[in-house]
């Protein structure tokens, strides 16, 4: 209860706790959570959307060549990328994600073989 009085100590605003979506979700229909999933979705793409078209604009206005199919391929890889990363943030699956995986583990796998490598010729391990 709030009171009038400054030096009462309990005159204090009590805000909610965490609010937890997974408990939330959990009563949703199937039919509900796809709308919703599919809502996500559709402002992700929007919003990428619009920033590509302005990002290609102002690519072209630079000079750089964006009318060859080879830059238009490059260019819709590193959007759908951007696009997956968005994606994962909201726990939407993209088909890229896949792909990023893989990449990310061989990178990982080719760094600790290196630095395996390095340990070997020095003779003491690397310390991060």
């Amino acid at each position: 209860m709030i009171t009038d009085d400054t030096t009462d100590s309990n005159n204090v605003v009590m805000f909610p706790g965490v609010f937890d979506l997974s408990k939330a979700r959990a009563g949703l229909s199937d039919e509900t959570k796809k709308e919703i999933t599919a809502n996500k979705r559709n402002f992700v793409d929007a919003y990428i959307d619009n920033y590509a078209q302005g990002l290609i604009q102002r690519l072209a206005m630079q000079g750089f060549n964006v009318h060859t199919e080879e830059f238009f391929i490059h260019f819709m890889f590193s959007i759908e990328a951007l696009k997956s990363c968005l994606y994962n943030t909201m726990t939407i699956e993209h088909p890229i994600q896949m792909k990023v995986n893989e990449m990310t583990a061989l990178a990982r796998e080719a760094e600790e073989k290196m630095e395996e490598e390095i340990e070997e010729e020095e003779g003491h391990p690397i310390e991060e």
